[in-house]
C-alpha cells in the first residue's frame, strides 16, 4: 500500500447521508478506519450520489457537510470536499462551501471551475504502467509554479518549471485527440526543473505534482444500496 512504499497519500468517502445523523454516522466510520495510519492529504467528503440530490436542499446539504467536516477536523485530520464541477456550481452553496478544501471533478482536457480548488479529476479513463484498465487521473493545484512548454520536434516536447526541493515529484501526463484519457510520461524530481519526452504529434500537456494515492473507504453497510468504485 501507500504508506509501505512511502507513498504520500489521503482518502476519501462517498456519501450516503441524506441526513445529520447519517453524516455523524458516517465521520464515525471514516475515524474508526484512518486510526493509526499516516495521512499527509486530507479525508475527503465524497458528494456526487443522485439520491442525495433527490432527497435534499442546498441547505440540508450544507449541514450535512459541516456535520461531517467537524467531526473529522475535531479528530485532527484535515478535511474537504469532493464533487462534479456542476455540483459545485449548482448545487452545493457556494459561500458555505468555499472555507473547506475542494477537489473538483471535471472530466475534460482543462478545468473551468472558476471558484478556488486545490485538487482537479481530469478523467476517469487514464493509463498508468503497471495497471491494468483506465483509472482516475488526479491533478494537486500548486500555488506560483510556472510551467512551460516547448515544442522541439513533431513528436518530442520539453517541460520546465520552477525548482522545488528534493523529494518533490513531478508526474507529468499528457492526452491526445485519439486518445482522450491521460497517459503518464514521466516522474521527475522536481529539483531537475525539467524534462523532455516523446509524445503522439496533437497533445494537450498536464502536470502534477507529488507521487500520491486517495483510496476509497468502505462505505457502511447500513448505507450502502450500491457500490461504485471510482478509484
Amino acid at each position: 500500500g501507500c504508506e509501505q512504499n512511502n507513498i504520500p497519500y489521503g482518502v476519501y468517502l462517498y456519501s450516503y447521508a441524506d441526513t445529520i445523523a447519517k453524516a455523524k454516522s458516517e465521520a464515525a466510520h471514516v475515524l474508526r478506519l484512518v486510526k493509526g495510519h499516516r495521512l499527509s492529504y486530507p479525508i475527503y467528503y465524497d458528494l456526487e450520489d443522485n439520491y442525495i440530490l433527490n432527497h435534499t436542499t442546498a441547505k440540508q446539504r450544507q449541514k450535512i457537510a459541516e456535520t461531517f467536516t467537524s467531526i473529522i477536523k475535531k479528530a485532527g485530520y484535515s478535511v474537504g470536499i469532493f464533487a462534479p464541477k456542476s455540483w459545485f456550481e449548482k448545487e452545493l452553496p457556494i459561500a458555505a462551501f468555499n472555507k473547506w478544501d475542494k477537489w473538483v471533478a471535471h472530466w475534460n482536457t482543462k478545468c473551468t471551475y472558476q471558484g478556488n480548488y486545490q485538487m482537479w479529476q481530469a478523467t476517469n479513463k487514464g493509463n498508468i504502467s503497471g495497471i491494468i484498465g483506465p483509472v482516475d487521473i488526479n491533478f494537486l493545484m500548486l500555488p506560483k509554479t510556472n510551467i512551460n512548454l516547448k515544442l522541439s520536434s513533431k513528436k518530442k516536447v520539453q517541460v520546465s518549471w520552477n525548482q522545488k526541493s528534493k523529494g518533490i515529484k513531478i508526474q507529468i501526463f499528457y492526452s491526445t485527440k485519439k486518445n482522450k484519457g491521460y497517459k503518464k510520461a514521466a516522474t521527475i524530481n522536481s529539483s531537475k526543473g525539467k524534462a523532455a519526452f516523446n509524445i503522439s504529434p496533437r497533445y494537450i500537456p498536464e502536470t502534477a505534482f507529488s507521487n500520491r494515492c486517495f483510496p476509497r473507504l468502505p462505505e457502511m453497510a447500513s448505507t450502502v444500496s450500491s457500490t461504485v468504485v471510482r478509484n
